[in-house]
């Protein structure tokens, strides 16, 4: 496996720095609650949700989109990732040409920043000692943040502070499974689209899919296949989705692969709607798929072609253990938009549902819903769900998350609420320019 080592590249860097990143606080006590970023006098601090206005840390010279990127340093805020022990925060800062990993311990505010080689997402293993790299492909990011060459991805050894490149290309998605490996969609020289299974310390990679030897389908090939994807740490399952395109006439099927012996098996076809009305389904699109209690949930976005016209449709599968498929919701309504954003509850009884704009809140047991608009004069829409516990939620809302920011200059208009789904009471928590660190 190839290694750099990138206290070369930070050598040769300094001669070009002619800005940084810099590291201030009022406060460093950790209190593991959960952490917020938020916008201060123009510059970002990171506090707790219990209490906002102590600050732990803050960081100047820092601007959140793009005005004037030759000035400042481009920070995305929902690219702040914090580690799993909740001990450190990481987060990728860009200039034209010029990218770093910075890495802050929060009870030291030790920092680290590590020259890497193109503008990046981070997702932290969960023993915390590793970081996987790979190409940020947010569209809501304008100038700075398009990068065309297909580049491979990177795990960063936060022990041993070495960088290790891993070869597959054009990576959409990345899980870690445990402290020891991560499941990754990406491609490598000699195929198409594939699932991939790489140690913690890059120097194991395998691809799980070959899907020339194992054909799931008696009349075609399996060609692509994307996120949203989850994992049977038991059975060494991994469920993904293939055929996701947004093209007409698209179908979307859930397959499962066996990381033990690399066969894949053909679990639903997430087009066949069942209801009398419906004459077609155009671009099924799934959301968010999760494990709970053994059964698959799933909750997808759907063009539907009906007797009653044509709209949007958000629907919620439930997929037991004999792939028995249940339709445990679904609605379809004229000023809802395409479902951008789901996340069941710990125990399956909820889940929250998100279009541009609209918020539902749905009982999984009862079929009873709560809806909400978040529209405030803008193009307000939920950004991130975080679940406390199985029927409180917290989630944060900006109009950033659905438009271009080329013209936003720190400013993210958000807000953080939280939603017992018990009492279907909604409270703010931040009022303004504030986002979760997840």
């Amino acid at each position: 496996m190839f290694r750099l080592d990138f206290r070369s590249y930070r050598v040769i860097l300094l001669g070009l720095i002619l800005f940084s990143v810099m590291i201030t606080t009022t406060g460093v006590e950790n209190n593991k609650s959960h952490l917020i970023g938020r916008m201060v006098r123009d510059r970002v601090v990171v506090a707790s949700l219990d209490d906002p206005e102590n600050v732990i840390v803050e960081l100047d010279n820092v601007t959140l989109f793009n005005g004037d990127p030759d000035l400042e340093w481009l920070l995305h805020p929902h690219e702040i990732k914090l580690s799993s022990n909740q001990e450190q925060i990481a987060f990728v800062t860009v200039k034209p040409n010029m990218y770093k990993l910075n890495i802050i311990t929060l009870s030291t505010l030790e920092h680290r920043d590590i020259a890497i080689p193109y503008p990046a997402t981070i997702a932290w293993s969960p023993n915390a000692n590793s970081i996987f790299i790979s190409l940020f492909r947010r569209l809501y990011i304008d100038r700075v943040y398009q990068y065309q060459d297909p580049v491979t991805g990177f795990i960063y050894d936060v022990g041993t502070n070495e960088l290790r490149e891993i070869p597959v290309t054009r990576i959409s998605h990345v899980q870690w499974s445990d402290e020891n490996e991560a499941f990754l969609i990406g491609r490598d020289n000699d195929s198409g689209e594939a699932l991939y299974k790489v140690s913690a310390d890059g120097d194991t990679l395998v691809k799980l899919t070959d899907f020339a030897n194992n054909l799931p389908f008696p009349d075609r090939t399996v060609t692509r296949i994307c996120p949203p994807m989850t994992i049977d740490p038991q059975k060494q399952l991994i469920y993904l989705t293939e055929r996701c395109d947004d093209t007409p006439s698209s179908r979307s099927n859930i397959l499962s692969v066996s990381a033990q012996n690399k066969t894949v098996n053909y679990v639903t076809d997430l087009t066949e709607f069942v209801a009398d009305d419906i004459t077609g389904i155009d671009t099924t699109r799934p959301i968010t798929v999760q494990i709970i209690n053994n059964n698959i949930y799933v909750a997808l976005s759907a063009f539907v072609w009906s007797s009653s016209g044509n709209t949007d449709g958000w629907r919620v599968l439930k997929i037991n253990e004999e792939q028995n498929v249940d339709v445990v919701f679904e609605t379809r309504r004229d000023y809802l938009d395409s479902l951008h954003h789901a996340e069941f509850s710990p125990d399956g009884d909820y889940v929250a549902l998100a279009g541009r704009g609209n918020l539902l809140v749905v009982n999984l047991n009862n079929g009873q819903m709560w809806e909400t608009t978040l529209n405030k004069g803008n193009d307000e829409s939920v950004c991130s769900f975080h679940w406390m516990n199985d029927s409180e939620l917290i989630f944060d809302t900006s109009d950033v998350c659905t438009t271009s920011a080329g013209d936003f200059v720190n400013r993210t208009t958000g807000s953080i609420f939280k939603f017992d789904a018990i009492t279907k009471s909604l409270v703010t928590l931040v009022e303004n320019d504030a986002w979760i660190i997840q």
